[in-house]
């Protein structure tokens, strides 16, 4: 059986690689955790203002949160919500 970190993986390769969804984005923060909008951005290869604005519609959405980072006041993490963790759940038990 598959670890879930693999079920991941699978999943961010068979979503498409052409085009940046919420799906790629709930993945990356499920394996990496809480990041900057930035590195969501090189890591997705689309530019800052393309992923603010994924990010933008996802957190309207709930699935993901903005918060203070706690080492520097002046950058901004993006994390995914438990509803984000649900939603990712049921897309992996469907893969």
């Amino acid at each position: 059986m598959k670890t879930d970190r693999n079920k991941l993986m699978d999943l961010l390769k068979c979503v498409g690689e052409n085009k940046l969804t919420n799906h790629h984005v709930m993945v990356l923060l499920a394996l990496e955790g809480p990041t900057t909008a930035g590195m969501v951005a090189r890591l997705c290869k689309v530019s800052a203002a393309g992923a603010t604005g994924m990010l933008d519609r996802m957190e309207r959405l709930g699935v993901v949160r903005r918060k203070a980072s706690a080492k520097d006041r002046r950058s901004v993490l993006v994390e995914i919500t438990s509803k984000g963790r649900e939603a990712l759940g049921r897309i992996l038990e469907a893969v």
